[in-house]
Formats: structure tokens, sequence, C-alpha cells
């Protein structure tokens, strides 16, 4: 924390400067000191604004990279899961043998 405030006080120390010194040149130095110190103000808050903003857009891009990573996680397991079972079946000897139909029901007449 301690610095964001350094980093804003010195934006605001540079829009200080360069507003006093554009603005000696047309008006007298009260004038270019208030104005100068309404620059420094303006700059200090819109750096924690802007700060804010950003932090806020890092967050939610985390949260779906943390989601997209979620998502390739899983799929990535059950890929590999899917592929040890096909393993596994396809490892084993599995009969199948086919039985005609008309023998399951032993040759009886189902007309109702």
């Amino acid at each position: 924390m301690e610095l964001n405030w350094k980093v804003n006080t010195l934006l605001g120390t540079i829009a200080f400067l360069l507003t006093y010194f554009f603005s000696i040149t047309n008006n007298i130095w009260q004038t270019s000191i208030l104005r100068a110190i309404f620059g420094f103000l303006f700059f200090f808050l819109i750096g924690y604004i802007l700060r804010f903003i950003l932090s806020q857009m890092n967050v939610k891009k985390l949260e779906n990279n943390s989601n997209l990573i979620h998502e390739q996680f899983t799929e990535d397991v059950l890929e590999q899961a899917q592929e040890e079972l096909l393993g596994e079946l396809n490892n084993e000897d599995i009969l199948f043998q086919q039985i005609p139909l008309h023998s399951l029901h032993k040759g009886e007449d189902r007309s109702s």
C-alpha cells in the first residue's frame, strides 16, 4: 500500500510542476500556485481511480484464467480417464455372442 501513495504523489508532483511552469508565464504567481495545487489534487485522485479500475480488470482476468484452467484440467482428466477405460476394455477379452431374438422368447407367439 505504501507504493500506491508514493506513485500517486509523484504523479501529482509532476502535474503540479508542469501546471505551475506553464501557468506562470500568463498569470500572477498566486493564480499559478492555485492552479498547480488543483492539478496536483486532480492527478493524485485520478491515480487512485485508475489504479482501482486496473485492479478490478486484473481480478476479472484472473477469475477468467482460473475458470479456463479449471475447465482445461477437467477436460484433460476426463480424456485421460476415458483413454484408461477404453484401454482396459480393449485389453479384456469381452465375449459377445449374438443371440437371435426369436430364441429369447422361446418361440412363444405374442399375438394378442
